[in-house]
């Protein structure tokens, strides 16, 4: 899965969360990964998930 794409999925997810942005939301966003997706790097996810969030 690319770069991209995973920024995408992890920007909706940010712009769509009704609790506001917390650096918590990784565990959470990594599962929805999971669910979606199957078979995907989940430490990368977590990376670029984490630096996402920060930036909010």
């Amino acid at each position: 899965m690319s770069d991209l794409m995973i920024k995408r999925e992890v920007r909706r997810y940010l712009k769509t969360s009704v609790c506001g942005v917390d650096p918590k939301m990784v565990c959470s966003i990594v599962k929805l990964f999971r669910m979606k997706y199957g078979n995907v790097d989940q430490k990368h996810i977590a990376s670029i998930a984490t630096k996402l969030i920060n930036e909010y």
